[in-house]
């Protein structure tokens, strides 16, 4: 588990620096010569999205075995590793997925409005149930 741990991150830290630098959101450089597999990954059309849905996957099931490993969470370094997974692929998903849903007009506008809305939505969706 702690190999796998060690290539998912090196792969997520390879293609999350890609899509940054092809981005334009920081100094790297994108290269022609990078592994075609980092390509279509890092790309912004359907196939690669869909690519990066399966490798999500599996890297949300290594991040959830990891969090159930003592030898992984005694391992200060498994451990951010696993976490860093875990943010960059969240972050990487949450804003397709609802916007899949149509949820990607959410009200909140800076962070200190996230939570009072969250509640609030959550507030609504529980009275809307009661009411069933």
């Amino acid at each position: 588990l702690a190999d796998m741990v060690e290539l998912m991150h090196a792969i997520s830290v390879a293609l999350f620096r890609r899509r940054r630098a092809m981005a334009g959101n920081t100094s790297g450089t994108v290269l022609d010569e990078d592994s075609p597999w980092l390509h279509t990954l890092a790309d912004n059309n359907e196939d690669s999205e869909k690519a990066r849905g399966t490798v999500n996957a599996y890297c949300f099931n290594i991040v959830l075995v990891s969090l159930q490993d003592s030898a992984i969470l005694e391992n200060a370094t498994k451990t951010s590793q696993v976490l860093d997974m875990f943010a960059w692929w969240l972050g990487d998903a949450l804003p397709r997925a609802l916007a899949r849903n149509n949820m990607h007009d959410f009200p909140a506008d800076s962070e200190e409005e996230i939570e009072p809305a969250a509640l609030r939505d959550e507030t609504e969706l529980l009275e809307g149930g009661q009411d069933a």
